[in-house]
């Protein structure tokens, strides 16, 4: 019975340090994972406004710079003013074009079709009327450029796309995450070794204690007993438990010698009046 109920604490005191080490793995995992998360969404928000903010400045620098060129329908010219504003944009900016005072395209870099043709012709007349205009996604903007005597000339609409910057942020994030995953393996062996040495070795020392007391030595000195925490504790208790059972096993052995003790008086009185009432009166 004593060997199972140790068995049962050692796999016990084993099994609360794995879990131990468990929780402490997997809150800390969660809450990386929840910060990460919230950093690379922190990004994606940054990097659109920053994005937004240099479309914005790129489509008014080439409205600008290609005033003059769609007045006068100069293709050759506003396709090098494109390529260029493009080439600035590192990747964010899909394709320009430029229309003229009706809406119509002059010139779009790279060749637009379809819907996304039809897009930018619907927002550059939308631009006409207002003197600019930003799709509802916010990625396609377009700005006109006016004449002297204050009449829309025609203007630029540009098309962005933040697919590149949320790829580079994913990327970093993923980066940063496999960085904190071998940091946090790490530590995490540490912090298991660390608890092994202030938990699993005293609790050890302390089931050795047990044993030597279950086995009636209750002359062993009790580890730890000088601890602040739980297991000091627990050592105190059981130092406690180890004095009393001692002077219980004092007393019930000085029980049993004065049971001996009258054991054999009451024998010699026995054997004394036995020969008394046999008459022989000279034995003492």
């Amino acid at each position: 019975m004593k060997a199972v109920l140790l068995r049962l604490l050692r796999i016990r005191r084993a099994s609360v340090l794995l879990r131990a080490v468990a929780i402490t793995a997997a809150t800390t995992g969660i809450l990386a994972a929840l910060l990460s998360w919230q950093g690379a969404a922190l990004a994606r928000k940054v990097a659109r406004e920053g994005m937004t903010e240099l479309a914005q400045e790129v489509t008014a620098s080439l409205t600008t710079g290609t005033a003059a060129a769609i007045r006068f329908r100069k293709t050759q010219d506003i396709t090098v003013e494109i390529r260029a504003a493009l080439q600035r944009a590192e990747g964010t900016a899909l394709r320009a074009m430029a229309f003229d005072a009706t809406g119509a395209p002059i010139v779009s870099e790279p060749p637009a079709t379809g819907e996304k043709l039809a897009a930018m012709e619907e927002l550059a007349k939308k631009a006409l009327a207002s003197g600019s205009a930003v799709s509802a996604d916010g990625l396609t903007i377009a700005q006109i450029a006016r004449g002297n005597d204050g009449k829309p000339q025609g203007g630029i609409a540009t098309q962005w796309s933040d697919a590149a910057l949320n790829s580079r942020i994913t990327e970093e994030t993923l980066k940063l995450l496999l960085q904190s995953t071998v940091v946090f393996v790490i530590l995490a062996c540490l912090a298991a070794l660390a608890l092994r040495a202030m938990v699993s070795r005293p609790l050890v020392r302390l089931g050795a204690a047990v044993d030597r007391v279950a086995a009636s030595d209750f002359t062993a000195t009790v580890p730890g007993i000088q601890r602040g925490d739980e297991i000091g504790a627990l050592a105190r208790n059981l130092d406690r438990m180890r004095l009393h059972l001692g002077e219980a096993d004092r007393a019930a052995a000085s029980r049993a010698a004065d049971q001996a003790e009258l054991t054999q008086v009451m024998d010699r009185l026995r054997e004394t009046l036995g020969i008394l009432a046999a008459g022989d009166l000279a034995t003492r």
